[in-house]
């Protein structure tokens, strides 16, 4: 248990995350899942889906628009913002373009809440495993934000998958 130093109260421990979002909602990755943040790179596609490859140093990445999967249409003005790498499992990295900075935030546990599997398998945003409600600092006003499951994104990768 970690103690407040001025306060010696009990502080709820937190996660560390990387944060981003996409129109009106608020996506969080582990930081332990992100490889890194890098400036958006030119993105090899077709155009026919939400799958390119980017030369990144010495590496090819599998880029993944995400926004284009939740919404049905490609991220505007990418090329402009920002990448975050992710490893999976098996070492190889793929990237997910975002317009803004992403942010790190600490989320409390007690904040995370788990999403129930029937919603997970009929919403886009079942990518997501749980959910963080964070309360504002001096408001009543929260902010939801949904935390990705590392191994479902990996899912989206597997052929029969990315046709559907």
């Amino acid at each position: 248990m970690e103690y407040d130093f001025f306060e010696l109260v009990p502080t709820d421990p937190t996660r560390r995350m990387i944060t981003f979002g996409f129109r009106d909602i608020q996506l969080a990755l582990p930081i332990d899942t992100v490889s890194k943040v890098i400036r958006h790179p030119h993105v090899l596609s077709s155009g026919l889906g939400s799958v390119g490859i980017a030369h990144v140093g010495e590496d090819e990445v599998t880029v993944f628009d995400l926004h284009q999967r939740l919404f049905g249409k490609p991220l505007e003005n990418a090329e402009s913002g920002f990448m975050v790498l992710i490893e999976t499992q098996d070492g190889e990295l793929f990237g997910i373009p975002v317009a803004e900075t992403p942010g790190m935030e600490d989320i409390p546990e007690s904040a995370i809440r788990a999403l129930p599997d029937s919603y997970r398998r009929r919403d886009s945003y079942g990518l997501a495993s749980h959910v963080a409600l964070i309360q504002e600092e001096g408001t009543e006003q929260t902010t939801t934000i949904f935390l990705l499951d590392v191994a479902q994104l990996e899912d989206l990768f597997v052929p029969q998958k990315l046709l559907n």
